[in-house]
């Protein structure tokens, strides 16, 4: 699993980006991102849910 975030770079006169999800866990599939739903699951017992995002186009985990 190689889950990442996306971050704005470090350059301080660089502008935030323009997607509203800069500092969400993001996955490359909805394979990565289920699995480590299923870990969470085992371990939290709450319930999650992947979803793929218009803005990024990666999948990020939610709660809601």
């Amino acid at each position: 699993m190689s889950g990442y975030t996306i971050q704005a770079s470090d350059n301080a006169d660089s502008e935030q980006p323009d997607f509203p999800c800069p500092q969400k866990l993001a996955f490359g599939t909805q394979r990565e991102a289920n699995a480590v739903i299923h870990a969470i699951i085992f371990k939290y017992s709450t319930s999650m849910y992947s979803y793929h995002c218009q803005y990024c186009a990666l999948w990020h985990l939610s709660s809601k």
